[in-house]
């Protein structure tokens, strides 16, 4: 498929995504010379007392040394022809992860020693997860922002033959419905819920993250999946904004077994080449988008909707219009 092209990103794309990795290694290298550190840094604690500890200079240059190494890996891949783009993007990532989580590991070591009340004191309970979340979430949307998104094809051919058809009139809108309920994401919110309540006297920081997590689950507990003129919607609890595909972005549809490891787990995934919002293991409806990926939602009795999707890019191919379409 032609949505395969082209296989690497332009030049400029890839220059400033090695610039947004490059971020975590200048940061190491910048804090190591305008922060004033002791010769060596607590690396461990027991019972509240360092027990461990490493040269300061060390811990920078191996800090330095991952980011180098994931900017010079990320530059060999995107200077190859082979590899697609969504397989680049993936290698991107890690790189980028990578990077972020050394320097993350680094500016913990540089805030403890920086804040602490007295000298070489443990960093506090949260910070740890808060500094180390924060290298790898920062360094990977640069990365990811710079990268851009795949490339799309402006012409896709229709659906295959062979895959599912609806009953549509020639001029008849594209029109369908199904709300889903998932026991898993609302047991998944309680649990949260309650975790938050435990922790909130000892932990605050950690209650508010599982609150925070459970009002992001939530939306997974009822989602409403339509199909209309516009082209395929999903929205949380069926009321708001919805996310749409539109048909522009369709190539054709599938009704398939969507196994929730196949797709990065539960929830909204996005993995190499597909992308899925999965509740469950069960039937699913499958679209394959211009930019080659593939987008999967569970959804019960989806044969009825990759019909409708593929009669529907059937008239569209051949460019014969709807009513209100």
């Amino acid at each position: 498929m032609s949505s395969r092209r082209p296989v690497r990103p332009t030049r400029p794309r890839a220059l400033l995504t090695l610039f947004a990795l490059a971020a975590g290694p200048a940061a190491v290298l910048v804090s190591d010379r305008l922060v004033d550190l002791p010769a060596e840094l607590a690396v461990h604690w027991d019972a509240r007392a360092p027990d461990g500890y490493l040269p300061a200079s060390s811990l920078s240059l191996g800090a330095l040394a991952v980011g180098v190494v994931a900017v010079l890996v990320a530059a060999a891949v995107l200077a190859v022809p082979g590899p697609p783009f969504l397989a680049r993007r993936f290698v991107v990532g890690a790189c980028s992860a990578a990077s972020g989580a050394a320097a993350g590991v680094w500016g913990l070591l540089v805030v403890t020693t920086a804040t602490a009340p007295v000298p070489a004191a443990p960093p506090p309970p949260d910070v740890e997860v808060v500094v180390l979340v924060a290298g790898v979430v920062g360094s990977s949307a640069l990365a990811g922002a710079a990268y851009g998104q795949p490339p799309a094809d402006p012409a896709p051919p229709p659906p295959a033959a062979d895959l599912p058809r609806a009953e549509l009139g020639p001029a008849d809108p594209p029109r369908w419905s199904r709300t889903s309920y998932s026991g898993f994401f609302l047991t998944c919110v309680g649990l949260l819920l309650v975790v938050g309540a435990l922790l909130y006297r000892s932990v605050a920081l950690a209650a508010v993250l599982a609150w925070v997590m459970a009002v992001l689950t939530v939306v997974l507990v009822r989602l409403r999946c339509s199909i209309d003129e516009r082209g395929l919607s999903l929205q949380a609890w069926g009321r708001g904004p919805s996310g749409t595909v539109p048909w522009s972005r369709v190539v054709e549809a599938r009704a398939v077994l969507i196994r929730p490891l196949q797709w990065g787990g539960w929830g909204f995934r996005v993995i190499p080449a597909r992308a899925g919002v999965v509740t469950r293991k069960g039937p699913g409806l499958v679209l394959t988008l211009t930019d080659g990926r593939r987008l999967g939602i569970t959804v019960d009795e989806p044969l009825l909707p990759a019909g409708l999707v593929n009669t529907h890019l059937d008239r569209l191919r051949a460019g014969t219009p709807t009513r209100g379409g």
